[in-house]
């Protein structure tokens, strides 16, 4: 029996031990395999997850880009209707200084039926005013208003079509406004 036999306890326990590390040694690699295919698969799953997430988010920027132009092309519709309004209400407004002002002057007359001023029972009114003339071009016989009252009716009037002005560019921000709106 020489030293390196079979028989030999010493050897036998190195037999034993080389045994156990390559056990314990392909144990470790057989976990380390295992652990490779789980981050493969965990890797694999997240790159799936990441493309996913890219196409969701070059859907969130194509969608922001539309709606920005969408406001942009929106805001300056708002700020055409509103140039086209400023310039209205001045066109508006001068009419309706030169109107007062013309009535003011003479220039616009309004008539009145005579028998509105009364003057046979004395409690209509005193006899048309001085400069007035009687016409009877309609059918019958009228007075001219006092130049005061017919400028103040203008000013009551042009006041009232101010309101109107502003009623319909309420209305036509409202309709723009839906009109732009896709999900109304």
């Amino acid at each position: 029996m020489g030293p390196l036999s079979l028989t030999n306890p010493w050897v036998l326990l190195g037999i034993v031990l080389m045994m156990g590390a390559v056990g314990v040694w392909q144990r470790d690699e057989g976990k380390n395999a295992e652990r490779v295919v789980a981050l493969k698969d965990k890797n694999d799953a997240l790159a799936k997850k990441n493309a996913e997430l890219a196409e969701v988010n070059a859907t969130i920027l194509r969608l922001q880009k539309e709606i920005r132009e969408l406001e942009a092309r929106h805001q300056a519709e708002m700020d055409n209707l509103e140039a086209e309004l400023k310039k209205e209400k001045a066109d508006n407004a001068k009419r309706k200084k030169a109107d007062a002002d013309a009535a003011r002057a003479g220039g616009l007359v309004l008539r009145v039926p005579a028998s509105v001023c009364g003057g046979t029972d004395g409690d209509r009114g005193a006899a048309p005013a001085l400069g007035s003339t009687a016409s009877v071009r309609d059918g019958g016989a009228t007075v001219e208003l006092p130049r005061q009252v017919t400028a103040d009716l203008f000013d009551l009037a042009n006041d009232a079509d101010a309101v109107a002005d502003q009623l319909r560019a309420c209305q036509q921000v409202v309709l723009k406004d839906r009109a732009a709106a896709p999900n109304q």
